[in-house]
Protein backbone atom coordinates (compact mmCIF):
# COMPACT_ATOMS: atom_id res chain seq x y z
CA UNK A 1 0.00 0.00 0.00
CA UNK A 2 1.50 3.35 -0.99
CA UNK A 3 2.14 6.15 1.44
CA UNK A 4 -0.50 8.82 1.62
CA UNK A 5 0.31 11.27 -1.21
CA UNK A 6 1.12 14.12 1.17
CA UNK A 7 3.69 11.91 2.94
CA UNK A 8 5.30 10.80 -0.31
CA UNK A 9 5.41 14.39 -1.59
CA UNK A 10 6.93 15.57 1.68
CA UNK A 11 9.63 12.89 1.64
CA UNK A 12 10.47 13.52 -2.02
CA UNK A 13 10.65 17.29 -1.46
CA UNK A 14 12.83 16.79 1.62
CA UNK A 15 15.22 14.49 -0.26
CA UNK A 16 15.51 16.98 -3.11
CA UNK A 17 16.07 19.88 -0.70
CA UNK A 18 18.72 18.03 1.29
CA UNK A 19 20.43 16.89 -1.93
CA UNK A 20 20.66 20.50 -3.10
CA UNK A 21 22.20 21.53 0.23
CA UNK A 22 24.62 18.58 0.24
CA UNK A 23 25.68 19.32 -3.33
CA UNK A 24 26.32 22.95 -2.39
CA UNK A 25 28.40 21.91 0.64
CA UNK A 26 30.41 19.49 -1.50
CA UNK A 27 31.10 22.24 -4.02
CA UNK A 28 31.89 25.01 -1.51
CA UNK A 29 33.96 22.91 0.88
CA UNK A 30 35.43 20.48 -1.65
CA UNK A 31 34.44 17.48 0.45
CA UNK A 32 32.97 14.10 -0.42
CA UNK A 33 29.37 13.02 0.16
CA UNK A 34 30.00 11.51 3.60
CA UNK A 35 31.77 14.62 4.86
CA UNK A 36 29.08 16.87 3.40
CA UNK A 37 26.40 14.78 5.14
CA UNK A 38 28.21 15.27 8.43
CA UNK A 39 28.47 19.03 7.90
CA UNK A 40 24.83 19.26 6.85
CA UNK A 41 23.74 17.20 9.86
CA UNK A 42 25.10 19.85 12.21
CA UNK A 43 22.68 22.47 10.86
CA UNK A 44 19.80 20.18 9.87
CA UNK A 45 16.39 20.35 11.46
CA UNK A 46 15.28 17.49 13.73
CA UNK A 47 13.02 16.21 10.92
CA UNK A 48 15.90 16.26 8.44
CA UNK A 49 18.19 14.46 10.88
CA UNK A 50 15.51 11.83 11.49
CA UNK A 51 15.21 11.25 7.74
CA UNK A 52 18.99 11.05 7.39
CA UNK A 53 19.07 8.11 9.82
CA UNK A 54 17.43 5.98 7.11
CA UNK A 55 19.99 4.41 4.74
CA UNK A 56 17.40 4.27 1.94
CA UNK A 57 16.79 7.99 2.29
CA UNK A 58 20.54 8.69 2.16
CA UNK A 59 20.73 6.56 -1.01
CA UNK A 60 18.01 8.74 -2.54
CA UNK A 61 19.99 11.87 -1.73
CA UNK A 62 23.20 10.42 -3.13
CA UNK A 63 21.40 9.46 -6.34
CA UNK A 64 20.04 12.98 -6.79
CA UNK A 65 23.50 14.59 -6.79
CA UNK A 66 23.86 14.20 -10.58
CA UNK A 67 21.19 16.90 -11.02
CA UNK A 68 22.23 20.56 -11.11
CA UNK A 69 21.58 22.64 -7.96
CA UNK A 70 19.26 25.03 -9.81
CA UNK A 71 17.13 22.19 -11.13
CA UNK A 72 17.07 20.50 -7.70
CA UNK A 73 15.75 23.74 -6.23
CA UNK A 74 13.05 23.94 -8.93
CA UNK A 75 12.01 20.31 -8.38
CA UNK A 76 11.85 20.92 -4.63
CA UNK A 77 9.57 23.94 -5.15
CA UNK A 78 7.32 21.93 -7.46
CA UNK A 79 7.03 19.02 -5.00
CA UNK A 80 6.24 21.40 -2.14
CA UNK A 81 3.65 23.21 -4.27
CA UNK A 82 2.01 19.85 -5.04
CA UNK A 83 1.95 18.99 -1.34
CA UNK A 84 0.43 22.38 -0.43
CA UNK A 85 -2.14 22.10 -3.20
CA UNK A 86 -3.15 18.60 -2.12
CA UNK A 87 -3.69 19.70 1.48
CA UNK A 88 -5.68 22.76 0.38
CA UNK A 89 -7.82 20.72 -2.03
CA UNK A 90 -8.54 18.12 0.67
CA UNK A 91 -9.57 20.83 3.14
CA UNK A 92 -12.04 22.39 0.75
CA UNK A 93 -13.43 19.03 -0.42
CA UNK A 94 -17.11 18.68 0.22
CA UNK A 95 -17.58 15.19 -1.20
CA UNK A 96 -15.64 11.95 -1.46
CA UNK A 97 -15.39 12.59 -5.20
CA UNK A 98 -13.65 15.91 -4.49
CA UNK A 99 -11.20 14.08 -2.21
CA UNK A 100 -10.56 11.45 -4.87
CA UNK A 101 -9.88 14.17 -7.45
CA UNK A 102 -7.44 15.85 -5.05
CA UNK A 103 -5.67 12.55 -4.53
CA UNK A 104 -5.49 11.93 -8.28
CA UNK A 105 -3.90 15.36 -8.81
CA UNK A 106 -1.38 14.66 -6.02
CA UNK A 107 -0.54 11.30 -7.57
CA UNK A 108 0.02 13.02 -10.92
CA UNK A 109 2.34 15.49 -9.18
CA UNK A 110 4.33 12.65 -7.62
CA UNK A 111 4.70 10.96 -11.00
CA UNK A 112 5.60 14.23 -12.75
CA UNK A 113 8.33 14.93 -10.19
CA UNK A 114 9.71 11.41 -10.46
CA UNK A 115 9.61 11.62 -14.27
CA UNK A 116 11.59 14.89 -14.18
CA UNK A 117 14.17 13.28 -11.90
CA UNK A 118 14.49 10.37 -14.32
CA UNK A 119 14.95 12.68 -17.30
CA UNK A 120 17.92 14.31 -15.60
CA UNK A 121 19.36 11.10 -14.20
CA UNK A 122 19.95 9.01 -17.34
CA UNK A 123 16.45 7.53 -17.17
CA UNK A 124 16.93 6.18 -13.65
CA UNK A 125 15.42 6.91 -10.28
CA UNK A 126 18.03 7.63 -7.62
CA UNK A 127 17.10 4.81 -5.23
CA UNK A 128 14.92 1.83 -4.52
CA UNK A 129 12.77 4.09 -2.33
CA UNK A 130 11.96 6.39 -5.26
CA UNK A 131 11.40 3.34 -7.49
CA UNK A 132 8.93 2.15 -4.85
CA UNK A 133 7.00 5.41 -5.14
CA UNK A 134 7.00 4.99 -8.93
CA UNK A 135 5.51 1.53 -8.61
CA UNK A 136 3.08 2.37 -5.79
CA UNK A 137 1.55 5.29 -7.66
CA UNK A 138 1.47 3.43 -10.99
CA UNK A 139 3.56 6.07 -12.73
CA UNK A 140 4.25 5.65 -16.42
CA UNK A 141 6.71 7.18 -18.84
Amino acid sequence: MPLEPVSALSIIASAISIAASIKQIMSDSRVDFTQALRIFGKKATPKQNALLQDAKFRDSISGLLVISPKLLKQLEEEAKACEDSYIKDRRKSKTNLDKEKAELRATQCICNTLRAIMRHNDGNLPSDEFAGYWKSYNCEL
